[in-house]
């Protein structure tokens, strides 16, 4: 009897402890009550971490169009030279496809453009040109017609000097044929050039024959010698020689003009550098004022300044003029020349 209640007090005391038990735990002693069917192993699975929300890219800011102004500015053009040389030739090809009134209207307006700036520029380069002493091209050839004649008298006379003092070191082969009508012709010019210009003359016969006005009655007869070595192919022809027989050079075949063959044997005496380039210059009709010669210096400029100073070049070749063509050395033209 005394186990009997021993075992019911134990019962009842573990009655009371698993009742405590499950009102301690709440929800999860009932639910493991509710849910026993689950068996032992049951276990609630872990809730999985919420996925973060993906950032969102700003939505594009709609850009307000640009106004109409602006547009309009920026379709406008500049019509200068570099733009009326691309689209003139434009104009005047649609105007020539299609020659409505208003395509050729619209090509000769923009041609009138360009010959109105071409006739502010023509205005402006007179003034520059008569001013400006170094771009005078009166200094080359004067208008004046006096002053004209002066200068040609002038260079003429420079020839003919400077060939006398060449007349002792060079003379010329006159090659004829006696029934040659230019040779007859040429004759009496060559005398005169002769004595204007102090070059002895030998006439060379290339038919043993005298000529039928008796001009040069002095004259030699080549027996082919000459004329295969000189290549004498027509009649009347002129070689300006050495008089030790070292050059020989042709400056004239056919009838030629006295005036002519002074200024061809100048050219070939400053050719062979038998005179000097001073000497050569003043000989001429024209005269040859090089602000930039190619031939003896090379002109060096600051790009930079070519353009963002229009005085640098001018002033730069002015300063090379007054240097060149001082008074003393100043091209003659009948006239006195101050830088």
């Amino acid at each position: 009897m005394k186990i009997k209640t021993q075992i019911l007090a134990i019962a009842v005391c573990l009655t009371a402890v698993f009742t405590t038990s499950a009102y301690a735990g709440g929800e999860a002693s009932n639910s493991f009550y509710n849910r026993k069917s689950e068996g032992w192993f049951w276990y609630e699975p872990e809730p999985e971490p919420e996925l973060e929300q993906e950032e969102k890219l700003p939505e594009p800011v709609a850009t307000a169009p640009q106004e109409a102004e602006s547009k309009e500015d920026t379709k406008e053009v500049v019509v200068n030279v570099a733009w009326l040389r691309d689209n003139l030739p434009k104009l005047r090809d649609a105007a020539i496809d299609d020659p409505t009134y208003d395509n050729v209207r619209r090509y000769f307006y923009a041609q009138r453009v360009m010959m109105d700036k071409a006739s502010k520029f023509a205005s402006v380069s007179q003034e520059v040109s008569k001013f400006e002493v170094p771009l005078d091209e009166t200094l080359r050839r004067p208008e004046n017609q006096t002053a004209l004649y002066d200068s040609k008298l002038f260079a003429k006379q420079h020839r003919s000097g400077l060939l006398k003092e060449l007349s002792e070191q060079v003379g010329l082969f006159f090659f004829y044929s006696s029934n040659c009508s230019y040779c007859m012709k040429q004759a009496p010019l060559l005398k005169r050039f002769s004595k204007e210009t102090g070059l002895e003359v030998l006439a060379v016969s290339l038919d043993g024959r005298p000529l039928p006005n008796n001009e040069f009655p002095d004259y030699v007869t080549d027996p082919g010698t000459l004329r295969e070595k000189l290549r004498v192919m027509v009649t009347p022809t002129i070689y300006l020689v050495k008089k030790d027989g070292s050059e020989f050079h042709n400056i004239a075949a056919g009838l030629t003009a006295p005036d002519e063959l002074m200024r061809r044997a100048i050219m070939l005496a400053n050719r062979q550098g038998w005179i000097t380039e001073e000497q050569y210059n003043s000989t001429k009709e024209v005269k040859e004022i090089l602000l930039a010669d190619s031939t003896k210096e090379e002109l060096k400029v600051d790009p930079d300044k070519v353009y963002s100073d229009p005085n640098y070049l001018a002033n730069k070749l002015r300063e090379k003029f007054q240097s060149q063509y001082k008074p003393s050395t100043a091209p003659q033209n009948g006239e006195g020349v101050t830088p």
